[in-house]
C-alpha cells in the first residue's frame, strides 16, 4: 500500500457507468463507512471489478479532493454463488437503504458487520427473506439513533409482555390496544429473537421510522420487486401485487 493511498474491506453498494471506460462505485466500508470511487478505464473488462452483490472485497484507493481513486481490488473469501429471487431483490433493498441513509465517511463498524451477517442470511435462506430485513432495518435504526426504548413505553412506565404497544415516531412505544403489539414481541426484537411471524408485523412500524431518512417511495428496488411479484401472481391467476417483505 502506497503512502497516499487507504485500504479497507467493502462491500460494493452500487456502480454506474462514468465516461467512456469507468465506473463510479459507492461503497460501504468497515472503517471508512459510505464513500465514493472512480474506478477508471475497467468498463468492458472481466473480472477483478465484477463484483457480486454481497461479496465482501478488499479495496485499494487514493483519495481525492470528490472522489476517491480506486487502485485495485480483491475479492475476500471464496467466490460466492449469484444470489436468487427474493433473495437479490432484498440485497438490492439493504444496500438503497444503506445509500440513503447513511452520511459519507462516517464509519460505522457493528452495521456493517450487520450487513454482512444479513446477506449470509439471504443467501442461506433458511428463514426467509423478512427476518435478515427486519434484523437490518432495526441495526440500521440504532445506528442512526433512531430506535426507540423497547424497555419502556412513551410514559417512562416499564414495557408488560401481555399489554400492548405502538411505535409512534420521535415519541416512542405508545400503549395501543387496538393497533398495537404485544409487548412481548417487542422484547424479542430488542433480543434479537424474530421469527417470520414477527417480522411480517414489525414490518410497517420499523419502516415508517425509517421513512425519516429513507424516501421509500424512490426505491428502485422496492417498485421493481413488487412488479415482480405483480408480474408472478399474475401469471399464477392470483391477481393483486402484494407487498415486499
Amino acid at each position: 500500500m502506497g503512502r497516499d493511498s487507504r485500504e479497507d474491506t467493502a462491500y460494493v453498494l452500487h456502480r454506474h457507468a462514468w465516461k467512456e471506460s469507468s465506473y463510479i462505485l459507492r461503497v460501504f466500508g468497515r472503517a471508512q463507512g459510505k464513500f465514493s470511487l472512480v474506478a477508471r478505464g475497467v468498463r468492458g473488462g472481466r473480472g477483478r471489478h465484477a463484483v457480486l452483490p454481497g461479496q465482501p472485497c478488499l479495496l485499494e484507493w487514493q483519495p481525492g479532493r470528490e472522489l476517491g481513486r480506486l487502485l485495485s481490488l480483491q475479492t475476500q473469501g471464496p467466490p460466492l454463488a449469484p444470489l436468487q429471487g427474493e433473495a437479490w431483490w432484498a440485497a438490492q433493498y439493504l444496500a438503497e437503504l444503506l445509500l440513503h441513509a447513511l452520511r459519507e465517511d462516517e464509519p460505522a463498524p457493528e452495521l456493517f458487520d450487520l450487513y454482512g451477517l444479513c446477506l449470509q442470511a439471504l443467501r442461506e435462506a433458511q428463514t426467509g427473506v423478512a427476518v435478515p430485513l427486519r434484523l437490518f432495518e432495526w441495526g440500521l435504526l440504532q445506528a442512526l439513533g433512531l430506535a426507540a426504548d423497547l424497555e419502556r413505553d412513551s410514559g417512562g412506565a416499564r414495557l408488560q409482555p401481555e399489554h400492548c404497544y405502538r411505535l409512534v415516531a420521535d415519541e416512542g412505544l405508545r400503549p395501543d390496544a387496538v393497533q398495537g403489539l404485544p409487548g412481548a414481541q417487542w422484547q424479542a426484537l430488542a433480543a434479537g429473537r424474530v421469527d417470520a411471524a414477527l417480522a411480517q408485523a414489525l414490518r410497517r412500524p420499523l419502516q415508517a421510522q425509517l421513512a425519516a431518512v429513507v424516501p421509500f417511495e424512490r426505491l428502485h428496488s422496492r417498485r421493481e420487486w413488487q412488479a415482480a411479484r405483480a408480474l408472478a401472481r399474475a401469471h399464477a391467476g392470483e391477481g393483486g401485487a402484494g407487498d415486499v417483505d
